[in-house]
């Protein structure tokens, strides 16, 4: 991540976190995080009964949404520093074994609420 939507400025840290579950300076590309997505939902990480769990008691997720073709499960991230720099991220997981991912280099966009778009994206997708 470049911690800015500015692409002149180099990356930064914005802070350590090494002693709590944080993102800041844990290092993955999106296409890792992908791969760790899709062993979770293949079951090659936890059982597809303790993914649920985790699901519903929220262990790795913030919430939950009813949508038309199910119940979509999300987990927000988002660090900055005080000019309002940084990254967000959403990880979305749909009824069908669908996973989504979520990656930008800055915080603000011109597109919407991201959990909005995602949903919309994956509703819009059953469309023919």
């Amino acid at each position: 991540y470049y911690n800015y939507s500015e692409p002149v400025y180099h990356g930064t840290s914005i802070y350590t976190n090494y002693k709590s579950g944080g993102a800041g300076n844990w290092y993955m590309s999106a296409k890792e995080l992908a791969l760790v997505h899709a062993a979770a939902g293949s079951k090659k990480i936890v059982s597809a009964a303790m993914l649920q769990r985790m699901k519903n008691k929220f262990m790795g997720f913030d919430g939950k949404y009813r949508g038309r073709h199910g119940t979509y499960y999300f987990k927000a991230g988002m660090a900055y520093d005080s000019k309002f720099r940084g990254i967000n991220t959403m990880i979305a997981h749909f009824p069908n074994n669908v996973q989504l991912t979520w990656n930008t280099n800055s915080i603000s966009n011109d597109i919407g609420v991201v959990k909005d778009v995602i949903i919309e994206a994956y509703e819009n997708a059953w469309t023919y």
